[in-house]
């Protein structure tokens, strides 16, 4: 039982492990394409931060930088709370037998 258990147990963190990598591969992608293929004026906000970040050749304007990257983050993490209610009870209910 104990070496079943063990293996499950590192099945599972290998599973998780390539999903982190697989979607950690994603974001990258995401953000590559985008840089590439988009005009300045249409990039992703995670595109125009690294952008805004890398503008100045010796200095980086800081507060600009700071007050993007905070509406950023808020914005993400608003959508976030107000559909976590939503995903939560979409996922709850598929997974009810009978």
């Amino acid at each position: 039982m104990g070496r079943q258990k063990d293996s499950r147990s590192r099945r599972r963190r290998e599973r998780r492990d390539t999903l982190a990598a697989s979607t950690e591969l994603a974001v990258w992608n995401e953000f590559i394409v985008a840089r590439t293929l988009l005009r300045p004026e249409n990039y992703t906000p995670s595109v125009e931060l690294y952008a805004l970040a890398t503008a100045g050749q010796y200095d980086t304007p800081r507060t600009q930088f700071s007050a993007f990257a905070m509406s950023f983050a808020m914005s993400v993490a608003l959508i976030y709370f107000f559909a976590q209610s939503y995903v939560e009870s979409g996922l709850s209910s598929g997974g009810m037998e009978g």
